[in-house]
């Protein structure tokens, strides 16, 4: 089980390289999109130039400890949620930067990490209260073409490769 688990960590990997933040999107959970300007390929199979990573747990930028202080000092509505909105900022920032490109990811017991040149890293915790912690699928219409998905759940990642 522990080289199925590392072969599917390399399979994210493989699925990030050479792509960029495209952007994100907002309703009750945030859904980053991202993207890549030329065909890679995985064993043989295309990679998507196109996927969107939708994050229904927590997540933040950067060491954990200065992410909680960033958020504390930008709570000055008293937000319900205060992290959210401090999310979207750094993402918009992160849209519109040089540097949006993904680096590098690392996965840990406790999350995925996306780096990106310009030094920012986002954590992803790889549980959640919710159904799953975090999925990765084709941003492709109709959904039944998608071809990759994967989804961490309970601290474990399960990628799905259709066949051609």
């Amino acid at each position: 089980m522990v080289n199925q688990a590392k072969n599917n960590e390399k399979v994210i990997s493989e699925l990030f390289e050479s792509t960029f933040f495209s952007g994100f999107s907002f309703d009750c959970n945030f859904t980053l999109k991202f993207s890549r300007n030329k065909v890679l390929y995985y064993e043989g199979k295309k990679l998507p130039q196109h996927f969107i990573l939708t994050i229904l747990t927590d997540w933040w930028f950067d060491l954990k400890k200065d992410w909680m202080g960033k958020v504390e000092s930008l709570n000055n509505y008293n937000a319900i949620e205060p992290e959210e909105p401090v999310q979207a900022f750094e993402l918009a920032i992160l849209r519109w930067s040089d540097g949006a490109e993904v680096k590098e990811v690392k996965f840990n017991e406790e999350c995925m990490t996306l780096i990106f040149k310009n030094k920012k890293a986002l954590s992803i915790l790889c549980e959640s209260d919710e159904d799953y912690a975090w999925i990765i699928e084709e941003n492709k219409f109709p959904a039944n073409d998608s071809k990759w998905s994967a989804v961490c759940e309970d601290r474990k990642v399960y990628v799905e490769i259709k066949e051609d």
